[in-house]
């Protein structure tokens, strides 16, 4: 479940959606999100995020960040989330580049 609230400003519906795209990449590196709260708050020259990140093994991460674009504090947001994340959780090894682009021989 992914929950994105605005306070202090209107309903930003791209935002939003750069916030679903963000959980999607912690999915998309393995970790599997439980429940995410995003709270965008305009502040007088900055934006303000609070993001509280909850994975289905009950591990949590609460970040807040600000920045004067909006994009980039709820990048910075998920970005530190995943730090925090990462080494509870590493993420799966990798096949290499050359492994997967060289055609079976057979």
């Amino acid at each position: 479940m992914i929950e994105v609230s605005f306070l202090a400003r209107p309903h930003d519906a791209s935002l939003a959606a750069a916030a679903h795209r963000w959980v999607a990449r912690l999915e998309a590196v393995g970790l599997e999100v439980r429940r995410a709260t995003v709270a965008v708050h305009a502040a007088r020259r900055t934006t303000a995020v609070a993001l509280e990140i909850e994975l289905t093994d009950r591990v949590r991460a609460s970040i807040h960040t600000e920045h004067a674009d909006p994009y980039v504090a709820i990048s910075d947001a998920f970005r530190a989330a995943r730090h925090q994340l990462e080494p509870v959780h590493p993420a799966p090894p990798r096949e290499p580049l050359l492994a997967r682009r060289r055609p079976a021989m057979g």
